[in-house]
């Protein structure tokens, strides 16, 4: 397989912050598939395919020096990005008027927007920042968001979430019957939080009860909080929701491999029958053979592939939850270098460790996985990429 680049957008001001693409279906040239950038300078581009910068013409960007978007996440479902400020603000751009059509600037005032991310539905929004605030939006037809009820567990001093997982099976309290794409009326997800001071993190679960109707119109707020599920004895790089199994998975910063498992008998570990807390326990811990900031990815269910820029053997490490099985995938050139047969298949428990000679760009610093193609893509430190 060949990857080829058609189009190169022109270099922008600033450090890219963040980069996102749409998930829609495309039914139309109005709304074509689309990738956002965050750039540090204070501006969101936004991109076709065909390079072509769709908001020249009406610019999002931010008029105060020095603040800049941070966190971008699209909506599953429509042409819509959810943009998070440095400055707290979040703002909702449609990508079929090419314009911010709703935007809210007191929940986070002041603070950075670490995190964001909608619903399945795209009705709701969850939002984290760097004091450790995490927020739960609805959003309306006219694309403008509200905070809903929803209560925080209250951060300790110097916490940030860091990541916020919502499940794709967690249509709890939907009525049978309901229209497809309906919000259920008790919206359930996670977070991580890292204390700054501490080096170490936690995983809440979130319940947000105040309802959304079909219609985007909002129903009056009921008891929405969350509550701590597990503790994390380093900070938390990464997380994932096993979709299905019910598990989180967690990456440390120590670069221990965490699964986390509900309570037996089901639920999200909210209370027993006496009211007492009820903590997930730990599965599994497997320790990555290099330290650093990993980037991890699920594959096919069930099966985590995980890279690592400090990483010399170069190596896609798999992880099958589903079998227990580990092994690695070693890129072409790397195993060439490391003399082992030009195959596709890949090297069971090994991968071997630095070469004299090996260049250090070919090391791997992130990882997708394209579902439909089955087909993995990660990039290396010399801006190729591994097929």
């Amino acid at each position: 397989m060949a990857v080829y680049f058609a189009n190169k957008i022109p270099r922008q001001p600033g450090a890219c912050t963040a980069v996102s693409w749409s998930g829609h279906a495309v039914t139309s040239a109005r709304a074509p598939a689309m990738c956002a950038v965050a750039y540090s300078s204070g501006s969101v581009g936004v991109y076709t395919e065909e390079g072509d910068d769709v908001t020249a013409s009406r610019p999002v960007r931010s008029d105060v020096p020095g603040v800049y978007p941070c966190a971008l996440a699209w909506h599953p479902r429509a042409p819509v990005l959810a943009v998070g400020w440095t400055d707290g603000r979040v703002a909702l751009w449609s990508g079929t008027e090419l314009r911010v059509a709703g935007e809210e600037t007191s929940t986070h005032a002041g603070r950075s927007i670490t995190c964001i991310a909608w619903s399945p539905t795209g009705h709701r929004v969850v939002t984290g920042d760097d004091a450790g605030k995490t927020q739960v939006w609805t959003v309306d037809d006219k694309l403008r968001p509200k905070p809903t009820g929803f209560r925080c567990a209250k951060p300790a001093p110097g916490a940030r979430t860091s990541h916020v997982v919502i499940p794709n099976d967690t249509a709890v309290g939907a009525e049978e019957g309901a229209e497809e794409g309906a919000e259920p009326d008790e919206f359930v997800f996670y977070y991580a939080v890292n204390e700054g001071l501490a080096d170490s993190g936690y995983v809440c679960v979130g319940r947000d009860k105040s309802g959304v109707e079909n219609g985007g119109e909002t129903k009056a707020a009921s008891s929405s909080a969350s509550r701590k599920i597990f503790d994390s004895p380093s900070a938390i790089h990464a997380a994932l929701y096993h979709d299905g199994v019910g598990n989180l998975v967690t990456l440390g910063t120590d670069s221990v491999l965490s699964i986390f498992a509900p309570p037996k008998g089901g639920g999200d570990g909210k209370g027993g029958g006496d009211g007492t807390s009820v903590q997930w326990t730990s599965v599994s811990s497997t320790k990555l053979p290099t330290e650093g900031d990993a980037e991890l990815t699920w594959t096919e269910p069930g099966v985590l592939a995980v890279v690592n820029d400090r990483d010399p053997s170069c190596a896609v490490r798999m992880f099958d939850l589903n079998t227990g099985d580990n092994y690695v995938l070693v890129p072409p050139a790397r195993r060439k270098s490391q003399g082992l047969p030009a195959s596709g298949d890949g090297e069971r428990a090994g991968g071997g460790g630095e070469r004299a000679g090996d260049p250090a760009g070919r090391r791997l610093v992130c990882v997708c996985y394209d579902a439909d193609a089955k087909t993995l893509a990660c990039g290396q430190r010399d801006g190729r990429v591994v097929m």
